[in-house]
């Protein structure tokens, strides 16, 4: 659970600091989009060649080291000045996080049968709520304050700088204990290492059942090859790529996969996309309200915003009237959203079947998309909160379920590689949506929250294609 919180922490942790940041970076709304796609840009670029080490050198592996140096990256990030190069570490960031995102859900999965495998990587999914909850909640306890620290010339070390290096320590936890826990033991099977694999069995039912308990069995049921023999030269190991890889473009695993890819991309459109903005929009619009009693939609507080710069175009009279005060109040309705977010996996985790699966997926798709067009057409600040909550929450719990899907429609071979390259596509939906909205929304605001809201639709209609199987 403390690696899925960091994946979410770093790749979306940075929206809640972005209101704090804007006068440090020089950010404006495209800088703004870009800087909150590039985790999902280096995670979208490497999860194919993450799947494939993960499916070759092992889960652990590959989550240990993804781990270590996502961390470190991040640990740099925190003392660069510039913006270019500090855009230039989340990508790295981004990178790294790409192993143990989607790494972990194969990891994880393969320790459970296949009867209960939906429901623990349900329950792993209640980290994210957990990592919606803890982000604004620390931001909430460390952005008011005021402090500041000169360490080099032009660079101050502000509050926004500290929470982006506590972000990433629940990966330093992680990292710490996945250390001390065995490889998959279904990965072993698949490149022959039957002895470790049932070392590890017995180590788990050791754990299961107390350290006195008799383990009978003698033999492990062998797994499909896969291609964990040692490659040596380029040639070799572009042919052990591309064994992992086409047999997820054939029959019979051609339609899932491309139906799972396309899902995840949707998933991450509104909750890897949308969601990054909403500090800022909320921010925008408590700045709107606090000027004038009367009510006014979203797209007016964006299109105010937008208005109002149009004055101040030039660089100098920008930097001397830069404005980073943030509402405390818009991370109280931010810890409203991550409650939300908890209380749908949660509440996903305990009723989730393997026969209810498809029908959950279905509705939670379409409710999703129903929210994403109402949304614009709302004044109430509460039920624009409700509605950015049922968006938002209900496109994110199928990003976990989509993987759990992919768990079961895939062998151990080809598991880590589908997983991966499935939320590639996820990220490049994240990276896509956030950076066209960083464009769009000053200029076709309600536009963009019907896009987003129809490609969920889309994806409402392929989820019966991968939960028929």
């Amino acid at each position: 659970m403390f690696v899925l919180i960091n994946v979410f922490s770093e790749t979306m942790g940075i929206s809640n600091l972005i209101p704090a940041a804007e006068c440090d970076l020089q950010l404006n709304e495209s800088t703004k989009g870009l800087l909150s796609s590039m985790p999902f840009f280096g995670m979208m670029l490497s999860s194919y060649v993450w799947g494939y080490l993960g499916d070759t050198k092992g889960r652990r592996f590959v989550i240990m080291w993804t781990l270590l140096f996502s961390t470190l990256s991040t640990a740099f990030t925190v003392f660069v000045k510039n913006f270019w190069v500090f855009l230039f570490m989340r990508f790295l960031t981004g990178i790294f996080a790409g192993g143990y995102s989607g790494v972990m859900y194969a990891y994880v999965g393969e320790f459970n049968i296949t009867k209960y495998r939906t429901a623990v990587i349900s329950w792993i999914g209640v980290a994210v709520g957990l990592s919606t909850i803890l982000m604004p909640l620390i931001a909430l306890l460390i952005l008011p304050y005021k402090w500041h620290f000169i360490i080099y010339k032009g660079y101050e070390f502000r509050p926004w700088r500290l929470i982006l290096f506590i972000y990433s320590v629940p990966g330093i936890i992680g990292g710490l204990w996945i250390y001390h826990l065995p490889e998959s033991p279904k990965f072993l099977l698949s490149i022959n290492r039957n002895q470790e694999a049932l070392d590890i069995v017995k180590w788990i039912y050791r754990m299961n059942n107390g350290a006195n308990e008799e383990f009978d069995i003698l033999k492990l049921k062998p797994e499909t090859q896969g291609n964990g023999n040692c490659l040596k030269g380029i040639g070799s190991i572009l042919t052990s790529l591309k064994n992992q890889t086409i047999p997820l473009l054939k029959p019979p695993y051609l339609v899932y996969f491309v139906a799972c890819c396309f899902i995840q991309f949707a998933c991450f459109c509104g909750c890897g996309g949308l969601a990054l903005f909403l500090p800022d929009i909320l921010n925008k619009l408590k700045k709107l309200k606090n000027e004038t009693p009367l009510n006014y939609y979203v797209c007016d507080a964006v299109h105010y915003n937008s208005n109002h710069l149009e004055t101040t175009k030039n660089t100098t009279v920008i930097n001397e009237f830069c404005d980073d005060n943030v509402n405390p109040s818009i991370y109280t309705d931010i810890l409203i959203l991550g409650g939300t977010y908890f209380v749908g996996f949660l509440v996903l985790a305990i009723i989730i079947r393997p026969n209810t699966r498809r029908y959950i997926i279905a509705s939670t798709l379409f409710l999703s998309s129903m929210a994403g067009f109402i949304l614009p057409f709302l004044t109430s600040h509460y039920l624009i909160i409700g509605c950015f909550c049922m968006f938002l929450m209900l496109s994110c719990v199928n990003v976990s379920l989509i993987n759990g899907v992919a768990c079961d429609i895939f062998p151990t071979y080809l598991r880590s590689m589908a997983v991966s390259v499935s939320l590639l596509f996820g990220r490049l939906g994240g990276t896509v949506s956030s950076n066209v909205i960083g464009y769009t929304i000053n200029s076709y605001c309600y536009e963009t929250y019907f896009g987003c809201a129809t490609i969920i639709l889309i994806s409402c209609v392929a989820s019966f294609i991968v939960t028929k199987r």
